[in-house]
């Protein structure tokens, strides 16, 4: 066969299989097990049916964020808002909007308020019995980088006193968080109960970040770095600590410098903490402000968690930890906090589902929680869920209420809000459109808050519903990142407006409700 003869059969065969991919059906095919995404001449050319672009104009208005105000202005702006005593009455500059808008309301078993009623009264507490309260925002890496929780923060501390960015671990496995930068030197492990990273862990003592770190001796490492072909060997060496070395006098640094660059408050220490748990050697510790020796301890073993605590006079810009022993102990991190008010903690953990409080072990999750004086928490969870698409999420559903019965148990009077996980969206004929299974994992984990009396606060919703991150991520300037999973910092700073003003809303109308004699 002559060549052009081929290439003619090669058109003609090419033209009735395009023709006849016309008339293949729609969808996914199933063949012995595999999914097969059939090919249709079709979609090269589809009809309208472009989905048109979500109008978010008056979600992005109730939670605008005044940029003005919450950056540092000048030294006058400063000073007036570090009073960290400050209790303002509940605002009340809420819009018509939120109060009539279902979806940014937060939702609760039975319609039941009374779920939120310890933690508002553990905010009007504060100026009578001077106590610091917290509140633990723990989710996945759509709260990475402190983006949602610090602008709540910043919001409470406000209204209610506080200062400080509050819990921080030993090291991070990004360098995302913008409020303060926690450097550990190399002696460093971190022992996890989520994710890929750190070692396997050697007990089940965790922090409420599902984490604890422990120091080691360094050794060698050397890696060629030869390139194929290259006739001159290159090596490269770098220091990797050695749990098999323990044993050898350490010393170890953690390096945490503090940013005052967005707001105020997170400025300001009164009053740092080292949580850790040392039941086996003694070990010493030196704690620097700046170039200034503020103490040198040594710490004998005992039984459980233990807390150390030095009050600040003056707020330096670093905070450095100086371990020295033979043997670590678990160390889990340092509180930046006031002496009085709220204290907000971001605790981020990537990858994770949400489903590692019941590794932890239950009588030192108490202890923590109530060391703590935690009296709000957030739980914030669902993007890693969300790219295993199936059927039905009635695992998911009774995976996460087991983790919010554990949560209850192990601190009652601790009030719990759950945020349904928002949008997210896949290339599906070159648009960009909602993953099909969202809707069922929210739907979950509104179901196990409400069976574990639990609030719910519908964020899919709040942000638009179906098809709503093209339009955050299309945005000018844009308010989601290109990668349709993850907030933009100024999208973190509005969708943390609208909880706050949702919280705000709810903490209002109780007060509304004890003034008629509804709440005793």
């Amino acid at each position: 066969m002559k060549p052009y003869h081929s290439l003619v059969l090669l058109i003609y065969v090419t033209i009735i299989l395009f023709a006849l991919s016309y008339f293949a059906p729609e969808g996914v095919l199933s063949l012995n097990g595999y999914d097969l995404k059939v090919f249709r001449s079709k979609d090269l050319f589809p009809e309208n049916t472009h989905t048109p672009a979500k109008d978010i104009s008056a979600i992005v208005a109730i939670g605008e964020v005044d940029t003005a105000a919450v950056l540092v202005e000048s030294d006058s702006a400063v000073a007036a808002s570090l009073d960290s005593t400050k209790h303002q009455a509940a605002d009340s500059t809420l819009t018509k909007e939120l109060e009539l808008d279902p979806n940014l309301r937060i939702q609760y078993p039975d319609s039941n308020p009374a779920v939120l009623y310890n933690f508002f009264a553990a905010l009007d507490s504060i100026p009578t019995k001077h106590q610091l309260i917290r509140a633990l925002h723990i989710g996945d890496s759509q709260i990475e980088g402190d983006r949602i929780t610090s602008f709540l923060r910043h919001r409470f501390q406000k209204q209610f006193g506080g200062c400080g960015v509050g819990l921080v671990p030993i090291f991070e496995m990004t360098d995302a968080r913008q409020t303060i930068e926690p450097r550990a030197d190399a002696h460093w492990i971190k022992y996890a109960a989520y994710g890929a990273a750190g070692r396997r862990p050697i007990h089940n003592y965790f922090s409420p970040m599902a984490s604890y770190f422990r120091f080691y001796p360094l050794r060698t490492v050397t890696r060629s770095d030869t390139a194929a072909g290259d006739s001159t060997p290159t090596f490269t060496t770098r220091s990797v600590p050695s749990v098999k070395a323990q044993g050898q006098w350490t010393t170890a640094d953690v390096k945490y410098t503090i940013s005052s660059r967005y707001y105020p408050l997170n400025g300001k220490v009164e009053q740092i903490k080292l949580f850790y748990r040392n039941e086996a050697n003694p070990f010493e510790l030196v704690v620097k402000a700046d170039k200034d020796t503020l103490a040198s301890e040594h710490f004998e073993p005992q039984t459980g968690l233990s807390v150390y605590q030095h009050n600040v006079d003056k707020t330096p810009r670093t905070f450095k930890f100086t371990f020295k022993g033979s043997y670590s102990p678990d160390v889990y991190g340092a509180c930046f906090d006031c002496k009085e008010g709220i204290a907000f903690d971001n605790i981020p953990l990537r990858g994770s589902s949400g489903l590692e409080f019941s590794k932890t072990n239950a009588a030192f999750l108490k202890q923590q929680l109530n060391a703590l004086n935690t009296r709000f928490l957030i739980l914030q969870f669902g993007v890693n869920v969300v790219p295993n698409e199936v059927k039905s999420y009635q695992f998911y559903e009774d995976a996460f209420y087991k983790q919010l019965q554990i949560l209850r148990a192990a601190s009652p009077s601790m009030t719990i809000l759950v945020i349904g996980l928002s949008d997210m969206s896949k290339r599906v004929n070159g648009e960009y459109v909602s993953y099909g299974n969202i809707t069922k994992i929210r739907d979950a984990q509104r179901n196990a808050a409400f069976k574990a009396g639990c609030a719910f606060w519908d964020l899919y919703e709040a942000m638009g519903g179906e098809n709503s991150m093209p339009s955050w991520v299309n945005a000018h300037p844009s308010l989601a990142a290109k990668d349709y999973t993850h907030f933009s910092p100024r999208g973190a700073q509005i969708v943390a407006e609208m909880l706050y003003k949702s919280l705000i809303l709810e903490y209002n109308e109780y007060h509304h409700r004890k003034k008629r004699g509804l709440i005793q």
